[in-house]
C-alpha cells in the first residue's frame, strides 16, 4: 500500500496550465524587478546630467552638481539681461520635465527588451521549423549569459538616447517659449 502511494506521488505532474501560471508570476517578478531597477539607473543618471545637458542647450553656466550645479548659472546672475529657461520654470514644470525623462527612459528599456524578446522568440521558432533535429544542446552559461549581458547594454543605452532625446525636446520647447534668451546648442 505504501510504494503505491509513492508511486503515485513519484508519476504525479503539475498540469500544463499550473507550470504556464508558474513561469507567468517568476516572469511579472522579474519584470517588477527589473522596472524597480532600471528606474532606479535612470534617477541617478538624470541627477548626475541633467545640468551639463542644460549646459550644453543653454550655454548657461550649469555644471556637474560637484562642481556647483547651478552656481554659475545665468539665472542667478542679475547683471545678465536674460535667464536660463530651464533653471528659472517653477518647480511643477521642473519635476515634470524630469519625470518624463524619467519615463521616457524607462519605457524606452522595456521597448527594446521585449522587441528583444520577440524577436528571439521568432528566430527559435524558425530553426525549429528549419530544422528541428539539428537543434544544438544549450550551453548553461556561456551564451546566455552573454546574450542577456548585451542585451542589458544596450537597452540602457538606448535609455541614455531617451534621455538626451527627451532632454533636447524639452530644451526646445522652452526656448520656443522664452521671448529673449539667445542661446539654444550653438
Amino acid at each position: 500500500l505504501g510504494f503505491s502511494r509513492m508511486q503515485d506521488l513519484d508519476s504525479f505532474q503539475e498540469p500544463a496550465g499550473a507550470a504556464k501560471a508558474k513561469r507567468g508570476v517568476v516572469e511579472l517578478v522579474w519584470l517588477v524587478i527589473q522596472v524597480i531597477l532600471v528606474t532606479g539607473f535612470s534617477v541617478a543618471f538624470l541627477y548626475v546630467f541633467l545640468l551639463p545637458l542644460c549646459n550644453f542647450m543653454f550655454q548657461c553656466g550649469c555644471t556637474w552638481m560637484w562642481e556647483g550645479a547651478t552656481d554659475q548659472c545665468n539665472a542667478f546672475d542679475d547683471s545678465i539681461p536674460y535667464s536660463c529657461p530651464w533653471c528659472t520654470i517653477s518647480e511643477t514644470g521642473a519635476r515634470v520635465s524630469e519625470i518624463s525623462m524619467i519615463i521616457s527612459m524607462v519605457v524606452t528599456y522595456l521597448t527594446v527588451m521585449y522587441i528583444s524578446r520577440l524577436l528571439s522568440v521568432k528566430i527559435a521558432n524558425k530553426r525549429k521549423l528549419d530544422a528541428p533535429w539539428d537543434e544544438p544542446e544549450p550551453t548553461p552559461m556561456s551564451n546566455i549569459t552573454i546574450k542577456h549581458l548585451l542585451l542589458v547594454i544596450v537597452s540602457l543605452v538606448g535609455s541614455v538616447l531617451a534621455f538626451v532625446c527627451s532632454g533636447l525636446f524639452i530644451g526646445l520647447v522652452l526656448y520656443l517659449s522664452s521671448s529673449d534668451y539667445p542661446h539654444f546648442i550653438f
